[in-house]
């Protein structure tokens, strides 16, 4: 339905006259636009030809209906001057202010502020004078003068199908629907009014009639219905519902006639509602009877006839109980499952006692008692607080089933009500049906709702075992802070035990830096001192052997002799600088001084040798790389002194956490079990003492006749 709404006057194209922001004209108003038409009467005949804007826009004066709805928002809210001539269609809301005018092309809403509109009678041939205005839907006329000036015939109105109803096209239109009486009260907006809704293709048609009598008679009859279309709309002018109005001295015509007393309908079971049959009341009330289950606050009843159960909306206040025998008629409708019954009215027929619930084995068999009432034992998921009441999670037949119960505020949830408990659940059973559930055939859902009545339709069977969820979550989470706790204490422990391995390594380095450094500088002493006086002395030795002159056969053989021990303490003296002084290690890494070893000791030799490095080569411990430097030149030395091999290979590999030295030679091999500790400078007793100092393993393998070879594998600390 059109409403006036706030604008901007842009100015009457004729006098030039302008207003602030208007809702409706008023009387000041109205008198400057009626010189405007007065003036332009004299210039023009009433019902003459449109006079033109002069920049080719609307005529001045609009002269039709149809040119006003023909307007933009934006110009029908600068007040255009209009003048019109036709028939009243009828009064329209809000009744005494408007009518709607139709001039043969078209329809239009008239509203009249300054004047009632009740002057005129539905078939008044008028004339009128106003201005236009925005309207909430579709442009309007505001009227400030206008005189009836003879009788008029009224169109003959459109019928509407159920989708033109949502077609938003047809305002303030004259139409006629025909349906069926789904309800009827008293009209909440105009006194003296009823509301009808009537159903038709499916939709709801909300249709205000003038009655001084009631009009309950109709429900359910057959009707067609002469009005004036209008709706509602938003604040963005879109259309959201219709409605019909029905203007005073318009009738309803009865196609049939609902039935004078609806209970002596014939009774049907519950069951065959909404079932396949020809020729039944298809649209009109049906009467059933059952025992009732439940009456919820809002009205809604539950009813039971024999296996099935039925949901009835109703409006009667009239109180029953479960047990009660009651007759009902009302409209068939689906539910979500099952049929239902709306706009239904009942009776009390006769008083019992209160149904037994039903207890249905599984999820299919509960289903068949859709809007029935149910009995389950179950076990109690959850149980939680929601704006409406309560809700319940419960557990059967391994489905999960939710339980809703309307609780005011105040109220508070049974102690009882422990998770995990085993419960007997008692309500309606509703059934939900999935969006993707068949096109067409059996559908079969594969849930369940209930709908509690009181907290008595909860009883607890066994409460729940002690070692509980609750619980079980504290155990765990007492379990997991013990863990944590332990997992911090492991890790202060292990960061406190690598600190004092640190600690220990780093005292260890420093004590062997100093041994290292003391050693050397008592192999720099001995070269120094004794290498060198053993160094002179065999060089006199040699000069007075070879001196001219001398009885050199008396003293060759004891300077011979002496030369020759001075020769073995020279070696003796350079091999202990060697034993503890390494200058391969203070200029090359493990790798680079073996390497170097193996070249020193072979060259000019003829065994073929080959080394290998392999992993990510690095830097070691000192001692580490001292004492496995020791381990690998002794096994180079016997393969080139003693085993007479023919191939030497030498392979250093670097793992994550440890080193592996290889020495393999194909020369004449020993028996390792019977080898002393004479066999070489420091021999098998010796690699085996310094791979103990490095907590390493050491394997020897060797045969006569099938070469040697020496693994070692130690540990690489970080």
């Amino acid at each position: 339905m059109n409403t006036p709404v706030s604008g901007k006057c842009a100015g009457c194209p004729l006098c030039g006259a302008r207003s602030g922001p208007v809702r409706r004209p008023g009387r000041r108003r109205g008198w400057r636009v009626a010189l405007c038409l007065a003036a332009v009467a004299a210039a023009a005949p009433l019902g003459g030809a449109d006079t033109p804007a002069p920049d080719g826009g609307p005529p001045a004066v609009l002269n039709r209906a149809a040119q006003v709805l023909a307007l933009s928002e934006a110009a029908a809210a600068r007040e255009l001057p209009v003048r019109l001539s036709g028939v009243v269609v009828g009064d329209a809301p809000p009744v005494g202010r408007a009518f709607v005018l139709w001039d043969t092309s078209e329809y239009i809403y008239v509203q009249a502020d300054d004047r009632p509109a009740s002057l005129f009678q539905r078939g008044d041939r008028v004339e009128i004078e106003g201005h236009t205005g925005a309207g909430g839907f579709a442009p309007l006329l505001y009227m400030t003068a206008g005189r009836k000036v003879g009788e008029g015939v009224p169109p003959v109105p459109r019928e509407l199908t159920a989708e033109q109803l949502l077609a938003g096209q047809f305002d303030a239109q004259w139409v006629r629907v025909r349906g069926i009486v789904r309800r009827c009260e008293p009209a909440t907006t105009w006194a003296g009014r009823w509301r009808l809704t009537l159903a038709l293709g499916g939709q709801f048609l909300a249709v205000h009639v003038d009655s001084a009598e009631p009009l309950d008679r109709l429900v359910d009859a057959e009707v067609e219905v002469d009005g004036l279309f209008f709706n509602q709309h938003n604040v963005s002018r879109q259309f959201v519902r219709a409605l019909l109005f029905v203007p005073s001295g318009v009738a309803i015509t009865t196609r049939v006639a609902a039935p004078a007393a609806p209970f002596d309908l014939p009774v049907r079971p519950v069951r065959s509602l909404l079932q396949f049959e020809r020729g039944g009341r298809v649209g009109h009330r049906l009467h059933v009877r059952g025992v009732v289950l439940h009456r919820a606050e809002c009205g809604w009843l539950w009813i039971r006839d024999g296996d099935h159960g039925l949901r009835v909306v109703a409006r009667q206040g009239e109180a029953v109980a479960p047990g009660d025998w009651v007759d009902v008629v009302g409209f068939p409708t689906q539910g979500s499952y099952t049929p239902a019954m709306e706009d239904a009215v009942y009776r009390r027929s006769a008083t019992g006692e209160a149904p037994a619930a039903a207890r249905p084995a599984d999820i299919r068999a509960a289903i068949a008692h859709d809007s029935d009432l149910v009995a389950l034992e179950a076990r109690l998921v959850e149980a939680r607080r929601t704006p409406e009441g309560v809700t319940l999670l419960l557990g059967w037949q391994g489905e999960l089933v939710p339980a809703s119960l309307e609780l005011s505020g105040g109220d508070k949830l049974p102690p009882t009500w422990v998770a995990e408990s085993v419960v007997s659940a008692t309500g309606i059973c509703a059934v939900p049906v999935s969006e993707a559930a068949p096109a067409t055939g059996l559908l079969e859902p594969r849930a369940i709702e209930l709908r509690l009545r009181t907290t008595a339709d909860i009883a607890v069977l066994q409460p729940p075992p002690w070692w509980n969820r609750q619980r079980l979550f504290w155990g765990l989470g007492i379990a997991t802070a013990a863990s944590v706790a332990a997992a911090a204490g492991v890790f202060l422990a292990a960061r406190r035990r690598l600190r004092d391995q640190a600690l220990r390594r780093a005292k260890a380095e420093a004590e062997f830096s100093a041994i290292l450094a003391e050693r050397n500088r008592v192999a720099r002493e001995i070269h120094d001192t004794l290498a060198q006086g053993l160094a002179a002395v065999s060089m006199q030795l040699e000069l007075a052997k070879n001196a001219p002159g001398a009885d050199r056969a008396a003293v060759a053989p004891y300077l011979e002799a002496a030369h020759g021990l001075v020769r073995e303490n020279l070696t003796e003296a350079r091999a202990a600088i060697w034993n503890m002084r390494s200058q391969a290690l203070e200029t090359h890494d493990l790798a680079g001084a073996l390497q170097g070893v193996l070249r020193q000791l072979t060259t000019g030799r003829p065994e073929a040798t080959e080394f290998r490095v392999e992993g990510e080569r690095r830097r070691l411990a000192p001692q580490t790389e001292n004492e496995l430097l020791r381990i690998g030149q002794e096994a180079i030395t016997n393969a080139t002194r003693h085993a007479g091999a023919r191939r030497i290979e030498v392979s250093l590999h670097f793992g994550e956490r440890q080193v592996a030295l290889a020495v393999t030679d194909d020369g004449a091999g020993f028996d390792p079990d019977t080898a002393g500790a004479g066999a070489g400078r420091f021999g098998l007793v010796g690699m085996r003492e310094r791979a103990a100092q490095l907590g390493a393993r050491l394997e020897i393998r060797s045969a006569p006749g099938e070469g040697t070879r020496v693994a070692l594998s130690a540990p690489t600390p970080d």
